[in-house]
């Protein structure tokens, strides 16, 4: 484990995480915009009423949500793997993953 992500004793649990509690936080926000696109796709084909302006604002969030997860979640991926990992050009520290996550997930709501 990446000693830069260990929390200190002196530090509270939500201002530090471990390389594994950003791992596990990406695969929970994952599961859950996963499931809600599937959810949301699954509700556009199976409802006949819907206006078309609406299932295709419905559909570009859902595409939205999937790219994001494809490309910036997966760079996050990466960035974690350099923190635990001590890889790079530069050093990664919880600090960067936790900016870049802030950064990230602002684009959440907006979908």
């Amino acid at each position: 484990m990446c000693k830069l992500c260990e929390p200190s004793p002196s530090s509270s649990s939500n201002n530090k995480m471990s390389v594994e509690g950003f791992r596990d936080h990406m695969r929970r926000e994952t599961n859950n915009l996963t499931n809600l696109c599937r959810h949301f796709k699954g509700v556009v084909k199976e409802t006949q009423d819907i206006p078309e302006d609406v299932s295709g604002d419905i559909m570009v969030a859902v595409g939205q949500a999937e790219l994001l997860m494809k490309e910036r979640f997966t760079q996050f991926s990466h960035l974690i793997d350099d923190c635990e990992l001590k890889r790079g050009e530069k050093e990664v520290t919880c600090q960067d993953l936790q900016g870049f996550w802030d950064i990230v997930y602002v684009q959440v709501p907006t979908m």
